[in-house]
């Protein structure tokens, strides 16, 4: 092309750049996404708790010794969706950059989330047929 130079990150991520391929609907997908997540977390700990297992996260353990295990799970699980809701909103009001890293790091959290949360609950839960 005559007259045009590509940057290195129009070569690399298309002349949009890789702002411009992460749309609303992906981050409002990867959001909601997190937010099921913790809500199947909430409720496969609270039938792991019924089987007699122990909440492996410190701060969840501590609000179910303080307030019961279902209060407790229950305002850990708000807790985490309001931070989720705080991360979501990140790309409504910053630089177009920004939705890039909102995706990266709602898609992490929930990739982390499954390794760390719902596989040993799932499995935990498997062993003891419930």
């Amino acid at each position: 092309m005559a007259g045009s130079k590509r940057t290195s990150e129009e070569s690399l991520h298309g002349s949009r750049g890789l702002a411009g391929q992460v749309g609303s609907s992906e981050i409002k997908l990867l959001f909601f996404t997190n937010v099921a997540l913790q809500l199947f977390d909430g409720h496969l700990t609270l039938r792991g708790l019924g089987h007699g297992y122990v909440e492996g996260n410190p701060f969840i353990q501590s609000a179910i010794e303080s307030m019961g295990p279902v209060s407790g799970v229950f305002a850990a699980k708000i807790l985490a969706i309001c931070c989720l809701a705080a991360v979501h909103e990140l790309h409504f009001h910053a630089r177009p950059w920004m939705r890039t890293v909102v995706a990266t790091l709602l898609a992490t959290m929930a990739a982390v989330y499954t390794t760390l949360a719902i596989v040993p609950w799932s499995l935990f839960l498997a062993r003891v047929g419930g």
